[in-house]
């Protein structure tokens, strides 16, 4: 009697795909990918699904299993499709589940039936803000094809084309550059899903190569501004009291917002050395452990017990400023405004560039700055590789000039 059952692809990875495994219980036994994966210690081997330590777990198990009233699980599509084509004589192999799970649209040029499928079969794979960011784009390929005066067809679409749609944004939308190639990017994983499934032939747009903006100036929190930030009067004005708490928080652990923000008691721990947090990012999945000093310490408390009080990231960023410009942190920096190879310089007083993510920078950088090894406050801040980590620093060169000059100095000592 053939039957499905989910399997890790690679269990004994940080990350695994999982497959379907479809088998008539005698010599058929067929693999099959969902594609969707979990981190191991998220998926039941016991009961054959993710555990509700993973976020998106209700949505994956829905996928897998589907909801039992409207929609139907990736098993039992398979199974179905497994017992129609015994029926015809057939015994299935890959290729017969992928065209008929994929089936090729009548009109394959209609793009937005074809926009419409691709992002019905992301559904419980990619995360809430990938939709946010794909509805964004929707808007401004819509604007475009009325502007053009001409509608999308996939199989007409170039490189030239491509181009167009990337001056229409910088002129008609007024995106910078950044922003730009960030929705050209997005853009391309739809085209190249429709590639995929031989919805097309065209590949032209690959051809297409995106502006991309030099890297902008990341400003951190000197030890100086800090004192500033814990010394300026704030009157009656309790929200920003309670902005500066999370502000330095961030400062002093490196967390990004989507995880100061959570934080409760089951975050906190205590060992021989004294408090620290262990949570698990909500950005890369994995656990990190961050040593609290006592200020973090009673902040952490007071969060828990609700003296601190989480706000919305884009309040906090908003209100971050102010803290800033009344601490007095208004020096001048020359900033470069972008819009395809076009740069607009103006100066911007640096309570204006603070934002909630400058106090994972000020962690790192700061820690850096003191002597500690890159790859040790890459482990606090959870970052994998050396390449993202370093976007998030911002040492000053004469600090970097004193660090290099310190360790040859103590090496020429030993010598």
């Amino acid at each position: 009697m053939a039957s499905v059952r989910f399997n890790l692809k690679r269990p004994n990875a940080k990350t695994s795909a999982i497959e379907c495994v479809l088998s008539d219980g005698r010599k058929y036994r067929l693999r099959l990918a969902t594609g969707i994966s979990v981190n191991p210690k998220h998926w039941s081997r016991r009961n054959n699904n993710v555990l509700s330590a993973d976020r998106d777990s209700t949505t994956k198990n829905t996928f897998l299993y589907g909801n039992g009233k409207e929609r139907v699980g990736f098993g039992s599509k398979v199974l179905n499709i497994y017992l129609e084509a015994k029926e015809k004589g057939l015994l299935p192999d890959r290729q017969y589940f992928f065209e008929v799970m994929n089936p090729k649209p009548k009109e394959s040029t209609n793009f937005w039936e074809l926009w419409t499928q691709f992002i019905e079969s992301k559904q419980g794979i990619f995360k809430k803000h990938s939709f946010i960011k794909f509805h964004s784009l929707k808007g401004h390929l819509v604007a475009f094809e009325y502007s053009e005066k001409r509608p999308l067809i996939l199989d007409h679409l170039s490189s030239e084309q491509m181009e167009d749609f990337q001056n229409f944004l910088y002129y008609k939308r007024d995106l910078n550059t950044q922003s730009t190639e960030k929705y050209l990017g997005i853009f391309k994983i739809f085209l190249n899903w429709c590639v995929k499934r031989r919805l097309t032939t065209n590949i032209d747009f690959r051809n297409f190569r995106a502006i991309r903006q030099p890297e902008g100036l990341k400003v951190v929190m000197s030890e100086k501004d800090i004192d500033k930030i814990k010394a300026v009067a704030l009157g009656d004005k309790n929200y920003l009291v309670n902005v500066r708490s999370l502000f330095i928080l961030a400062c002093n652990t490196g967390l990004r917002y989507s995880d100061f923000s959570r934080i409760s008691k089951e975050h906190l721990k205590q060992d021989k050395d004294g408090p620290f947090l262990q949570i698990r990012q909500q950005k890369t999945d994995d656990f990190v452990s961050i040593p609290l000093t006592k200020e973090s310490f009673s902040t952490v408390q007071d969060l828990i017990n609700g003296v601190v009080r989480p706000i919305s990231n884009q309040k906090m960023n908003k209100y971050v400023k102010e803290l800033c410009m009344l601490a007095g942190i208004n020096e001048s920096f020359e900033v470069h405004q972008y819009k395809g190879r076009e740069k607009t310089t103006i100066a911007v007083p640096k309570y204006e560039l603070v934002s909630t993510h400058t106090g994972r920078r000020t962690f790192a950088t700061n820690l850096l700055e003191r002597g500690v090894p890159a790859q040790v406050v890459m482990s606090f801040t959870g970052h994998r590789d050396y390449k993202s980590f370093a976007k998030y620093v911002n040492i000053p060169k004469r600090t970097e000039m004193h660090i290099v000059r310190s360790a040859l100095e103590r090496n020429m000592k030993v010598a």
